[in-house]
């Protein structure tokens, strides 16, 4: 579920009708986007303009019934009753490069020309960077990024609610073509040779996932730091490590997401930390020891706050149940099933044209 080929026209809508079993709960996650030879031979372009893409609906309790209805260059799930439907439009084709970076913000004007710069101006040229925005108040995200808007690289997504950074990343990820994908927050930096020297390094030791170290600096940009991650990672999940790379420094190949999913759809924090879990018990993950990566700390961040940042409740809460469910696999052996909860909140998230 991460690349999708061309599918023939749908000249009507095509409805099945599915029943749930009575002792069971369904999580359905359908991304299927419907195109045509057709389509491509338009004059204007006009029938790719606009790509609607829907995924992560969870089906629950016995006798329910779910209609699926497909239609030229859409695909609906409905759920008699309340509806769990992340929705994902595209103004444009989807992004084609060989990397796709996403990079999620709320309300972080002051740092996102920064970082959205720091990843354009890259030595590797050829990628795709997707900043999805998660509800911020206003327009002035989209007033600071008027610089770049000439770059078509750059796409822009805007979410009809504030749902939190791994729900948009899960409801985009199975719909990107990308070979690899690489990640970046909104008020971080990278260095300009991260993502070349990352890619080379993840073919050279053929590894899956591959992380960096990082410089630490303050609100202002002052340094305070560098943080040197281990070179291998494997064996330190074998002891029970959790945290042995950054999650925002790395770049992942796009067949790990088609194995084991993307982020648990049910929460704001602590899912990066849960996906590395997951991915660490079918693929190799490593890191540069070189820091590439520029971690701001900041107070009112998502892992600075008092409410959400490290050593918080919430997170200590979460962290705890990401422990007992990796226990729980790690008994499971092979068996084990690593896809994560799916997306829990309706919303849309349409690009910018």
């Amino acid at each position: 579920m991460f690349g999708w080929g061309a599918a023939s026209r749908a000249s009507s809508c095509d409805s099945r009708h599915l029943r749930a079993p009575r002792s069971a709960t369904i999580t359905i996650v359908v991304a299927i986007v419907m195109y045509t030879r057709h389509m491509w031979s338009c004059a204007d372009g006009s029938c790719l303009r606009q790509v609607v893409v829907t995924i992560g609906v969870p089906l629950a309790g016995p006798g329910k019934s779910l209609a699926v209805e497909t239609s030229l260059g859409r695909r609906r799930l409905r759920k008699r009753g309340r509806a769990m439907v992340a929705e994902v439009i595209f103004e444009r084709d989807r992004p084609s490069s060989p990397v796709a970076v996403l990079m999620t913000h709320y309300n972080c004007e002051a740092y996102l020309a920064a970082a959205v710069r720091s990843i354009l101006e890259q030595s590797w040229r050829d990628l795709d960077l997707l900043v999805l925005d998660d509800g911020s108040p206003g327009e002035q995200w989209r007033e600071v990024l008027a610089e770049f808007r000439a770059d078509p690289r750059l796409r822009l997504f805007a979410s009809d609610r504030n749902v939190g950074t791994y729900r948009l990343k899960s409801a985009v990820i199975p719909h990107l073509n990308a070979r690899y994908l690489a990640f970046q927050d909104s008020d971080d930096l990278s260095s300009r040779a991260r993502i070349e020297r990352q890619l080379a390094a993840l073919e050279r030791r053929r590894l899956d996932i591959l992380g960096c170290s990082f410089s630490r600096i303050d609100e202002a940009g002052h340094p305070i730091g560098d943080r040197h991650m281990p070179s291998s990672c494997n064996w330190l999940e074998r002891l029970g490590k959790t945290h042995f790379v950054h999650p925002p420094s790395c770049i992942v190949r796009g067949r790990v997401f088609r194995t084991i999913g993307a982020f648990d759809g049910t929460t704001r924090i602590g899912a990066d930390t849960d996906f590395v879990l997951r991915a660490a018990r079918r693929f190799r993950i490593g890191n540069l020891r070189e820091p590439l990566y520029l971690y701001r700390e900041r107070r009112n961040s998502l892992t600075g706050d008092s409410e959400t940042g490290y050593g918080s409740p919430v997170r200590e809460a979460y962290a705890a149940a990401m422990r007992q469910r990796w226990r729980r696999q790690r008994r499971q052996g092979s068996a084990a099933d690593l896809h994560p909860a799916a997306i829990d909140q309706s919303f849309t998230l349409r690009e910018i044209a």
